[in-house]
């Protein structure tokens, strides 16, 4: 079972405005490398992704030349390494690769077919700004340190070693802290990500943990059934009858949803009003502004979506475990939210790995 936690941790000041220049200057990077992939598309070529690197293929005789004078021949690796991350270990350049061909090969949460790259191409989005991302860290091949309450990395040869101490932990965290730094059976460091939150340095540190089973019965069913009421949106059934039934209401999304909508909808009247950047009438300072502020919308809605999927399938998950039901049975899944988009594949995955947790198994009818 792969799992993350997120702690708060300090560094000494004459080292802290350089870690977090560093973590500002890999997002920089990011962009960089994603604006790199948005103009090799637009010259007709095509982005092979591989396990260390990616290139640009040109499809046309006519634009080898053209591209190889742009990227060269081996665009990203040798870009990054050599000028835009010289000091940086060679890691940094893998974890950058892995973001820049997430982000690029996404599904977009509004138009389910369609990659985040294409719609970025098509104008329909913003580029990625990669603004919450950190230097992922891996095990293997970094090898950070945990020990007497601290993470020892090393990611940048000029900032040299870093010992980061861990603040306040609650219980769980520090469970989980002492599992991994005690190197107990079944649990497993992943990679740990630096990152930096409003001014705040912040590790992200997946891990791998044993899989724990509750006391649940393959002979009991959960039925989770949709309705058309808001209120009584989702309908939980336990096999006793009345004592053990819940509901869980929508009414807080929807209304969260429209009023996303409505401000959606006066920024798209003003990047109309702004005119087109790529016409000589128009500003193109306000049209890119408010296109931002729209990129700003879809990445709220994406992650609120996501928050409320958590939420509705832990209380699924609880309810289940506290029942004793080894099996969920999600019966006439909506195809949207009472008329508007919902991430219904995020919810049945949020789902499945929750129960799995528990020891139980999921069918969708």
């Amino acid at each position: 079972m792969n799992r993350s936690v997120c702690v708060d941790v300090f560094v000494p000041d004459e080292s802290r405005q350089r870690i977090i220049a560093s973590i500002r200057q890999y997002r920089a990077v990011c962009r960089q490398m994603y604006s790199a992939c948005a103009m090799a598309k637009m010259a007709s070529a095509a982005l092979q992704f591989n396990d260390d690197d990616f290139r640009v293929v040109p499809l046309a005789g006519s634009e080898q030349e053209l591209l190889t004078a742009t990227f060269g021949r081996n665009p990203q690796r040798t870009l990054t390494k050599n000028d835009l991350l010289p000091t940086a270990l060679s890691f940094v350049w893998d974890s950058a690769r892995r973001d820049v061909q997430s982000r690029w090969t996404a599904k977009d949460p509004e138009f389910t077919k369609a990659t985040r790259g294409w719609l970025t191409l098509n104008g329909a989005r913003c580029f990625a700004r990669f603004n919450r991302i950190g230097i992922g860290c891996p095990a293997a091949t970094a090898r950070p340190v945990i020990a007497n309450h601290s993470v020892s990395i090393k990611w940048d040869h000029e900032i040299g070693d870093v010992q980061f101490k861990l603040g306040r932990l609650d219980s769980n965290r520090f469970y989980i802290y002492k599992q991994i730094s005690e190197h107990a059976a079944g649990w497993k460091l992943g990679t740990v990500y630096i990152n930096e939150r409003d001014g705040r340095i912040v590790l992200q540190i997946s891990f791998e943990r044993p899989d724990k089973c509750a006391n649940v019965s393959d002979s009991r069913q959960l039925c989770v059934s949709f309705s058309d009421d808001p209120e009584k949106f989702m309908l939980l059934s336990g096999p006793d009858g009345a004592a053990s039934s819940d509901t869980i209401s929508a009414t807080e999304a929807i209304a969260w949803i429209d009023e996303l909508k409505r401000i959606r909808d006066k920024f798209e009247l003003r990047r109309a009003a702004a005119g087109n950047p790529r016409r000589p009438w128009g500003s193109s300072t306000q049209w890119r502004g408010i296109q931002n502020r729209l990129s700003n919308n879809t990445e709220r809605r994406m992650n609120g979506v996501s928050c409320r999927n958590h939420l509705w399938t832990r209380r699924i998950a609880c309810r289940a475990e506290s029942w004793r039901c080894g099996i969920i049975a999600v019966k006439n899944v909506p195809e949207a939210l009472f008329n508007r988009p919902w991430n219904w594949s995020q919810f049945r995955a949020f789902l499945e790995y929750k129960i799995t947790e528990i020891g139980g198994r999921i069918v969708v009818e």
